[in-house]
Formats: structure tokens, C-alpha cells, sequence
């Protein structure tokens, strides 16, 4: 019934959601980048992520942005 009925209906409004947040994601990243990562004693979560990617260290990487 979901897959039939309901998803047709509101499927604009999932792509729409789905679009927002990644950008919204995307912009807080590019924030958080331009304001700690001058600071070398600051480490936060998505530079953290990021470092572990830039290493080849995907396991990490992803199992750290899934928290």
C-alpha cells in the first residue's frame, strides 16, 4: 500500500527533503571547515571525518558520519 499509494503522492516532497538536507549539510560542513580548521587544537566531528577519508581510511570515515 506505502509503495502503490502513498510514496506517488508525496515523492517531490521526499526529493525536495532529500535535496534541502544535503545542501544544508554541505553548507554547515564548509562553516565549521572555514571556522576550526585554522585552529589545530579544535577537532570536530566532520573535520575528523574528513581527515580519516583524506588517509584512505574509509571504514573510520564512514563508520564516524554514521553516528
Amino acid at each position: 500500500m506505502f509503495w502503490r499509494i502513498t510514496l506517488p503522492n508525496i515523492k517531490w516532497g521526499v526529493v525536495y527533503g532529500v535535496i534541502l538536507c544535503n545542501a544544508r549539510a554541505m553548507g554547515e560542513f564548509g562553516a565549521v571547515y572555514v571556522v576550526s580548521a585554522e585552529l589545530r587544537q579544535t577537532d570536530t566531528m566532520p573535520l575528523r571525518v574528513e581527515k580519516l577519508f583524506q588517509e584512505y581510511n574509509s571504514p573510520a570515515s564512514f563508520a564516524l558520519a554514521s553516528c
